[in-house]
């Protein structure tokens, strides 16, 4: 059994943030916090990460490490 907990970091648009949300209760993951962000990373770093915007919203939570994988997989078809 995996015993393991990931501190999951969620940079996204700001706005999106909430879907994140969504996502981590549909997994019953509570979500520790949420906050605004500022980008300062250069616009091909940013581009690389699939960034648009320089203001963000920052999830933040702790996650039972079985479900990283397939939390991870829901986020990539919620935010796609």
């Amino acid at each position: 059994m995996n015993r393991k907990i990931e501190w999951l970091v969620t940079i996204v648009d700001r706005g999106r943030g909430s879907t994140v949300a969504q996502v981590y209760q549909r997994h019953q993951i509570a979500v520790q916090l949420i906050t605004h962000g500022h980008g300062t990373a250069s616009s091909k770093v940013m581009d690389v990460l699939g960034l648009d915007e320089p203001e963000k919203d920052i999830v933040l939570s702790l996650v039972p490490g079985a479900l990283v994988v397939p939390l991870l997989a829901d986020l990539t078809l919620a935010l796609g």
